[in-house]
């Protein structure tokens, strides 16, 4: 929808509006390669992803100075499965809202499973491109699928809550996750070793850049 509320104004104002339906890579495709994307930390770059959605897309451009030109819009992730996200393991049944505009972006009450567990999740970009993610989910080692089982799995027993941090920019990430592990039980030695009912506070931190690990975690 193309329209402009007044022609006889000194300085005319013309509104772009419109909605589609498609694969989520070609959005984030879409979006890396527009100004937008560079505003927010390029969201889609490395990032694979299979499923579609919905995007609503709206543009105010100013007839006279249309490099001052606006954009706001939102694309609905509709069941995605998402790969290579800062080193994470695959999320699976993304369902969020992805609001953007030429200030930036954000995900609000986003969800997924991750690990076998329900996740939720937001994200809002920071001046500069620099992203923050937060999210809380439920770790359930049981359920994580065959494929995607890491062989330290067979040592746990349970579920367990966590929550965790991110900060995201020009590729490298920040990460921490706290848990206080109530409810899984670890098959380890003393003092790693616990049973399901007792509490064993753990914070992991890590950095990420290119497929790189280099993080510390403690106990206790």
């Amino acid at each position: 929808t193309v329209s402009m509320p007044d022609l006889s104004a000194p300085d005319p104002v013309l509104r772009v509006s419109g909605e589609a339906d498609g694969p989520t890579a070609e959005f984030l495709r879409y979006l890396d390669l527009s100004p937008v994307g560079a505003m927010i930390g390029n969201p889609g770059r490395g990032v694979r992803v299979q499923g579609g959605g919905t995007l609503r897309l709206g543009l105010t451009i100013p007839v006279s100075h249309s490099a001052d030109t606006t954009v706001s819009g939102s694309y609905g992730f509709a069941s995605n499965r998402v790969e290579r996200l800062g080193g994470l393991p695959p999320l699976s049944r993304v369902q969020a809202l992805l609001e953007f505009s030429d200030k930036g972006a954000r995900v609000s009450n986003g969800t997924a499973e991750l690990l076998g567990g329900p996740l939720r999740f937001g994200i809002t970009t920071q001046p500069g491109g620099a992203v923050s993610v937060e999210a809380r989910g439920r770790f359930a080692g049981a359920r994580v699928p065959e494929a995607e089982r890491p062989a330290w799995l067979e040592l746990l027993r349970g579920e367990t809550d966590w929550r965790a941090q991110a900060a995201v920019r020009g590729g490298r990430v920040d990460l921490t996750v706290d848990s206080d592990l109530k409810g899984l039980a670890v098959d380890l030695p003393a003092p790693l070793g616990k049973a399901a009912a007792d509490l064993l506070p753990l914070r992991v931190q890590a950095q990420l850049r290119d497929a790189q690990v280099v993080g510390n975690a403690g106990l206790g």
